[in-house]
């Protein structure tokens, strides 16, 4: 009766991604629907998207937990983003990841940051399990710090970090170079406040090292203490907002 061999209908969480439905992927996940359906040849949802450059979807499908296969993933703008939000770092361009967190619109950019900052201490707390014990370490000679005359006229104050990470840049801006990170628990020494009191500034080198893209000098940088639209990333030891400065 003629030919038998039917298509099989393309998933309806590919056929999002290959039209840039950010709002429908965000329904199809909310459903909790599978983000790892294939399409007739074996490409998944984010490997449509990243062909397509639909980085916004890449994001939203990432913070579904779509496998970040990257054998299937065009190389582009997008590869490079799922590599930073996967924690897959290997041959890492971080100019061209930069590049392409920049282009996504404020709210995505915010979700890709906390996808990068997770996949970032995943790789910490992994290359730490891994790591031998060392014994009798020695301590390290503490390294000269960068300051100003105003910076260190105090003894600082103590934070604690209570988001996921929070990066350290070295200047009170978003648009900052990254020098570091700090997780979650840590206490962390501040001093200054920037000009718009939601950055402080604090003292840089000496934390282990947790990829080889973080290379944290010794010095001083900048960290958010209030983001607008997460709102607390640090709150004081003491509970308590000291006077201004």
């Amino acid at each position: 009766m003629g030919f038998t061999e039917r298509l099989r209908p393309i998933p309806l969480v590919c056929a999002a991604a290959l039209e840039d439905n950010v709002g429908t992927l965000r329904q199809f996940s909310a459903k909790g629907m599978s983000v790892n359906a294939v399409d007739e040849g074996e490409l998944s949802a984010l490997a449509l998207a990243a062909e397509r450059c639909h980085l916004e979807c890449c994001v939203h499908l990432l913070q579904a937990r779509a496998n970040a296969d990257l054998a299937t993933i065009a190389a582009g703008p997008a590869r490079v983003l799922i590599q930073g939000l996967s924690g897959q770092v290997a041959d890492f361009d971080t100019a061209a990841f930069d590049e392409a967190i920049e282009s996504l619109p404020p709210a995505s950019r915010a979700i890709a940051e906390r996808l990068f900052e997770e996949a970032i201490m995943l790789q910490a707390l992994s290359q730490n399990a891994a790591a031998p014990e060392r014994t009798s370490p020695e301590p390290a000679e503490p390294e000269p710090v960068v300051a100003t005359a105003s910076s260190d006229s105090n003894d600082g104050v103590e934070y604690e970090v209570i988001h996921d990470a929070v990066w350290i840049r070295d200047e009170p801006s978003s648009k900052g170079a990254k020098l570091g990170i700090r997780s979650r628990g840590e206490i962390v020494k501040m001093f200054e406040l920037d000009e718009t009191r939601d950055w402080r500034r604090i003292r840089t080198g000496g934390a282990n090292q947790i990829a080889k893209e973080l290379c944290e000098p010794a010095g001083s940088g900048w960290m958010l203490v209030q983001h607008p639209t997460l709102g607390d990333l640090l709150k004081p030891v003491d509970g308590e907002l000291e006077a201004d400065e």
